[in-house]
């Protein structure tokens, strides 16, 4: 095994905050870690692919496991075995359903215009002749 380059100041804060407040978002934790916000995306892209960083997120997240900390498979368990329960309160069966559908994805948020028509999204060629047309008009 090869021994990996030991990390910088700016990439163990880089770490920590990918481990931590960034939740694994890789140009927020660039951010955090104090490159600027210009250049965030790109580093915090090239510094979450460095090998050694990699090993340090992975050393991290171990350190902060324990056995009395439940795991996502744990959690799921009990939530299940809530769900299933007779011995347990209707509204509580609805919570364990609710939080084991959010685990899966299950929700998905509907985006609308404030009439309540669909949201539309606008490609990138809407939005350069958009553009172009509001400097028209700035200029005219």
């Amino acid at each position: 095994m090869a021994k990996t380059k030991p990390l910088s100041e700016r990439e163990r804060r880089f770490v920590a905050a990918y481990c931590g407040e960034a939740t694994g978002n890789a140009t927020r934790a660039a951010e955090l870690a104090g490159f600027s916000p210009r250049s965030a995306r790109f580093q915090g892209s090239k510094l979450a692919t460095r090998r050694n960083i990699r090993a340090a997120i992975e050393a991290y997240r171990k350190k902060l496991e324990r056995p009395s900390i439940a795991d996502a498979t744990e959690r799921r368990e009990i939530l299940s075995d809530m769900l299933r329960s007779a011995k347990v309160a209707a509204k509580d069966r609805r919570g364990a359903a609710d939080i084991l559908n959010k685990m899966d994805g299950l929700y998905v948020k509907k985006l609308a215009n404030p009439d309540g028509s669909p949201l539309r999204l606008a490609s990138d060629a809407d939005l350069d002749a958009r553009i172009a047309l509001l400097e028209q008009q700035v200029k005219g």
